[in-house]
């Protein structure tokens, strides 16, 4: 209690120095506490977004899955009276090898009715494995690339072109195609 004034400021310097210190150790755990709760939350939201990412990749797979499933389960039709199953590669083959024919002949030849052909053909179309036009009588006329790029050229030199003349150049097509056949 008797201290010089020099000791006093000296103590008095220590308690401030002190002071400054337990303040910036304050500060120090408060920012720790204010980092670690920032890696708690960044962490949280990171496992979130992970948690998020596998389940849309896990959806984007069975959406995958089920699409070949689907993709795979068409390959197959039922038809006919006996139940038999109708390969659709040999729906296709069906087509190709007639080039042109009737819907009801396709219905008729495989026990389907007409409806059904028509959705049939259009998705095997739609997939690509085909390429073809329906006419206005009824018929499913298969188009190999290399037609399709003839009927793309009459098209393109004629102008605009009425369907009785794009059916009638297609015709004349087809013939000097079998032509071409029978003279080998």
């Amino acid at each position: 209690a008797n201290l010089s004034r020099k000791e006093r400021q000296k103590l008095a310097k220590a308690e401030e120095k002190e002071e400054r210190r337990r303040y910036v150790l304050e500060r120090e755990a408060a920012l720790k506490r204010q980092e670690q709760e920032e890696t708690y939350l960044e962490r949280k939201e990171r496992s979130r977004a992970e948690e998020e990412e596998r389940f849309m990749a896990e959806k984007e797979r069975n959406e995958r899955d089920w699409k070949e499933y689907d993709k795979f389960r068409t390959m197959f039709k039922i038809g006919g009276s006996s139940g038999e199953a109708v390969l659709v590669k040999d729906f296709v083959a069906f087509m190709e090898r007639n080039k042109v024919v009737a819907v009801d002949d396709i219905a008729d030849q495989y026990g389907l009715c007409r409806d059904v052909v028509i959705k049939r053909i259009k998705e095997i179309e739609e997939e690509g494995r085909i390429n073809g036009v329906f006419d206005d009588r009824g018929q499913f006329i298969h188009l190999t690339t290399d037609e399709m790029a003839e009927v793309a050229d009459i098209v393109r030199r004629e102008g605009r072109i009425t369907l009785e003349k794009l059916a009638c150049e297609f015709s004349r097509l087809q013939q000097m195609k079998i032509g071409d056949f029978r003279s080998e």
